[in-house]
């Protein structure tokens, strides 16, 4: 039967530990770069444009969401939920338990993001593309961290 050292073992752990975070952190930014840059759901289609009958409420008056973020410097041909870039900012790698997870830091924003999911369908899941980007990144990483443990 054989034994692998404990150090050998925390070795490997590390190097899943590794290939995890780093997973994670390029999952991320995969997904943001979809869904706040070109404005589409999980399925590849586009979340949806804004419509000029869509007011918000400014001081006393409702003016149009698309006057609103063009007053902001924000593109109006397409929906890519980035305003201020609370949404996006909040979608983060975290530690819950002994497990790297990618989420929202804050119940505020998971609660906007939620609303959004109900209003135009599933966006932050993970599509195809995205996973088989994430098996590479795993993949790739884990094999040069094993390499580096085969060198010492």
């Amino acid at each position: 039967k054989l034994m692998l050292s404990d150090n050998f073992k925390e070795k490997l752990q590390e190097c899943l530990n590794l290939s995890s975070l780093r997973t994670l952190e390029s999952l991320g930014a995969e997904m943001k770069g979809r869904i706040h840059q070109d404005g589409l759901k999980t399925d590849g289609s586009e979340i949806g444009d804004y419509s000029d009958t869509f007011k918000i409420r400014q001081g006393d008056t409702y003016i149009k969401y698309k006057d609103y973020r063009r007053a902001r410097g924000r593109q109006i041909e397409k929906i890519d939920l980035h305003l201020e870039g609370n949404l996006e900012n909040s979608l983060q790698v975290g530690v819950v338990g002994d497990r790297y997870v990618l989420g929202f830091d804050s119940v505020e924003q998971f609660d906007l993001a939620s609303k959004h999911t109900q209003h135009y369908g599933k966006i932050w899941g993970v599509n195809d593309e995205e996973m088989q980007i994430a098996r590479e990144t795993f993949s790739k990483i884990y094999q040069q961290c094993l390499a580096k443990l085969s060198r010492k």
